[in-house]
């Protein structure tokens, strides 16, 4: 039924799905809007006229530099989402203790040194620095367990950009823990 339906010049269907296409002076513009309803429908002539009056300002397909946002907030941010997973049987995957024990941690010792950063700005060096100065009163092996947490802020804030749960702002080009070789763990004495 949908597909004998006749749509604004711009939207069509596409192997089943909703989908705006166009082409202006050589530059392609192509959003997809999930299986056609009515709400789709909506929402995607919606934006197919915020397409054609940035057509009319000069302004389509111009980007806006993505906002940056500094490690205290992107810290928060995973925090807020981290503490909300569920696990397949829609309990709280992670428990209250770990939660607080985790934001301690980020508290104490990653906040201080990186929350006046931006997110985006850290690089590999910074992460090592922080890592030689960390251990010059912290053993290695602490201080590769609040690199995990640093790690996970990082990964976790991509995920959530790149799947669309929060707005998007400047990432860095790949984790900048990725590299940063850690400390060899130790056996523990039992003695």
């Amino acid at each position: 039924m949908l597909q004998k339906m006749k749509f604004p010049k711009g939207l069509r269907i596409s192997n089943g799905y909703l989908q705006l296409c166009i082409m202006h002076k050589g530059q392609l513009y192509i959003k997809n809007f999930g299986k056609p309803d009515k709400l789709s429908i909506e929402v995607a002539t919606i934006h197919l006229a915020e397409k054609r009056k940035e057509i009319l300002m000069g302004t389509f397909n111009i980007s806006k530099p993505l906002p940056r946002k500094k490690l205290r907030e992107t810290g928060e941010i995973y925090f807020e989402w981290w503490s909300k997973e569920l696990d397949p049987n829609g309990r709280q995957k992670h428990g209250d203790v770990s939660i607080k024990a985790a934001h301690y941690v980020y508290n104490k010792w990653l906040l201080p040194y990186f929350g006046e950063m931006w997110h985006d700005g850290i690089k590999p060096k910074d992460v090592q620095a922080w890592r030689d100065e960390y251990t010059q009163t912290n053993k290695g092996t602490s201080a590769n367990r609040v690199q995990v947490i640093l790690s996970s802020i990082f990964n976790k804030i991509e995920r959530l950009v790149k799947t669309e749960r929060i707005d998007p702002f400047r990432l860095p080009i790949e984790n900048p823990t990725k590299y940063i070789e850690k400390a060899k763990t130790e056996n523990r004495s039992s003695g």
